[in-house]
């Protein structure tokens, strides 16, 4: 189950002028599950596919059979593309792994500062009565820095997503 924000802070992370990021987590991990399954299923369709091509030039002889023999095993034969899709695909599967990861430490982080937040501001309220008002302006100020530090956590998910 993706993790939500709960109904109590939505207000305050619209109060700052923010969004709660859509992604989900769990959609994402079961994306890399898929990818790198596809990536295993792939190597033993290669294996598969060396053991045939092998059994051909083992069991027989000739010109033509040589000739396969060489084009099997060059670079750019199905074999080596077999492999290099079975390491693409392994490779997006982590990649899509850790991208579900950045997204619940971020939804976490998010979660948690709004919590600090409110828990500020309430502190902000009572010692405005106790000074007569002038506490109010910080209520300004933690809203800020709440601001401040989710967006900055929000821009540093990103960057780690696209620059990996």
């Amino acid at each position: 189950m993706a993790i939500t924000l709960p109904d109590w802070l939505t207000g305050l992370m619209s109060e700052l002028g923010l969004e709660f990021p859509k992604a989900d987590e769990d959609e994402i991990a079961a994306l890399g599950a898929a990818w790198t399954a596809l990536g295993t299923d792939i190597a033993a369709r290669r294996t598969e596919a060396d053991a045939t091509a092998a059994a051909v030039w083992d069991d027989s002889t000739g010109a033509d059979i040589d000739a396969f023999k060489t084009w099997w095993q060059k670079e750019d034969s199905p074999p080596k593309s077999l492999e290099d899709g079975a390491t693409g695909a392994g490779v997006t599967g982590t990649a899509l792994q850790a991208c579900a990861l950045i997204v619940i430490g971020l939804k976490i982080y998010i979660i948690g500062e709004l919590i600090a937040t409110a828990f500020a501001i309430v502190a902000a309220i009572a010692a405005a009565i106790a000074s007569g008002g002038l506490a109010g302006v910080a209520v300004i100020a933690v809203k800020q820095a709440a601001k401040e530090a989710i967006g900055l956590a929000i821009e540093q998910a990103v960057t780690a997503i696209l620059e990996g």
